[in-house]
């Protein structure tokens, strides 16, 4: 038997992270992976789904910019997939190569757990860990109505050689709304089905509301309280049959309705490890119900969003704990988020509903009209959540959404106030430095 002082199932940013600290501070470490080195976002998610994003950008600045610069851009589709693939491909062997450079031992399988500490793989080979991480994310969950293995996947969506004349998206998760806004300006009809009213649940109901209808004006077919019966394959197309009887044809569906914890084959039960369906249970310090096996990222139930930084950030603190360095508990500091739409939405700390419930000042502002805006066409509009001078929570719907929040990340986190602010020179004129007219 082989033995371990740490194993961590999973090679994405928590994995990886929580393997080079390990190691670092002097443990044997064995990492397992049986899927792609390198984890979902590199490989599968946000950072192919950013490469392919920047070019969409262009297009959409053009379409903003139509009357100072005319003419038509076209999205040459097998390009932007050749460079995004170009990038894809050398990550794993980044990944794979730096691990085993820094002796880390790899396993490219998935193990079971056997016992408490122990798990076998698929040769019987059987390894033991004084210490087990768990950071096997997520994956695209699959639909159940007739016909649904004629859906396509998130994965799909972004290995795609050639973009489809028509695209049906089903969902209304962010996932979907990103790839419907790609696909429509990259040249596609868009259809997307949401089986409610709401979409982008989480997300301020106010940044919805003007994100829709922005959107469906670019073209995107929202089908509202409209649900999958059945998918059936016609000729080289496929015919959508919804709940209450309607049909269509389309050239493709992406099922975007959801990732669950990739759990599968681990036999968690085995080791004494609880979850449920919003993932792996854990306390304070990212301990499992079994006391030496821990959980970070996307398949932890930590009741954070799955997010790269925050996998990251919990990896972090888990070498930290792990070797001693801290006994408190984990303390995340407010996180953003945001929706690559065009426009984009963004937002972070406390919500609007929150601010109402406890007093604090909520101001709307449009920014339309604010020079740094108005000079690139953007018709953006944000709310600020202020409290004893300070800003306790922002959100904002902009075509620079994702990176105007930052500046609001920091001033929220760092409590800064209009005097601190005041004290700084920055860049002008750029978004940044409009950040004193919120207070």
């Amino acid at each position: 038997m082989l033995k371990y002082d740490v194993g961590i199932i999973g090679s994405g940013s928590a994995g990886t992270t929580v393997a080079y600290g390990m190691r670092t501070a002097g443990k044997s470490v064995a990492i397992f992976e049986d899927y792609i080195w390198g984890g979902t976002c590199a490989n599968m998610g946000c950072d192919p789904k950013k490469i392919i994003v920047n070019s969409i950008d262009v297009l959409r600045q053009a379409q903003l910019f139509q009357k100072e610069v005319p003419g038509q851009l076209k999205i040459d589709w097998p390009a932007v997939m050749a460079k995004k693939q170009k990038y894809v491909d050398a990550h794993p062997v980044r990944t794979l190569a730096g691990l085993t450079g820094d002796d880390i031992a790899t396993y490219h399988a998935i193990p079971r757990f056997i016992n408490a500490d122990t798990v076998v793989l698929p040769d019987g080979t059987q390894i033991q860990a004084n210490t087990w991480v768990l950071a096997t994310g997520k994956r695209p969950t699959r639909p159940t109505f007739t016909g649904a293995q004629l859906a396509e996947t998130s994965e799909d969506f972004l290995n795609m050689p050639t973009l489809p004349a028509d695209i049906t998206i089903v969902g209304g998760g962010y996932i979907a709304v990103e790839f419907a806004s790609i696909a429509q300006l990259a040249g596609a009809q868009v259809h997307l089905l949401q089986h409610n009213q709401h979409l982008l649940r989480g997300f301020e109901p106010w940044l919805v509301d003007k994100l829709v209808p922005e959107m469906t004006a670019q073209g995107v077919d929202f089908q509202f309280d409209t649900e999958v019966a059945s998918l059936k394959k016609q000729a080289d197309r496929i015919l959508v049959t919804t709940t209450d009887g309607r049909t269509f044809l389309t050239d493709k569906v992406i099922a975007a309705t959801g990732r669950h914890a990739a759990v599968e084959g681990l036999d968690l039960a085995t080791a004494g490890v609880e979850f449920d369906s919003q993932g792996i249970k854990v306390n304070g310090h990212l301990q499992t119900t079994n006391p030496n096996i821990f959980a970070a990222g996307d398949v932890a139930n930590s009741g954070t969003p799955n997010l790269t930084p925050v996998a990251g950030y919990e990896a972090r603190y888990l070498v930290d704990f792990l070797n001693g360095q801290t006994a408190a508990e984990i303390n995340y500091p407010v996180i953003s988020s945001a929706v690559y739409g065009h426009p984009r939405i963004a937002q972070v700390g406390v919500s609007t509903a929150e601010a109402k419930i406890k007093g604090y000042d909520v101001t709307d502002y449009d920014l339309s009209s604010w020079f740094n805006y108005m000079r690139l066409n953007d018709q953006a509009s944000a709310r600020v959540i202020k409290h004893d001078g300070k800003i306790v929570g922002a959100s904002l719907i902009s075509e620079q959404a994702d990176e105007i929040i930052n500046m609001f990340v920091t001033a929220v986190n760092s409590e800064t106030t209009a005097d601190d602010v005041t004290k700084q020179i920055m860049t002008y004129p750029t978004m940044e430095s409009d950040l004193g007219y919120f207070y």
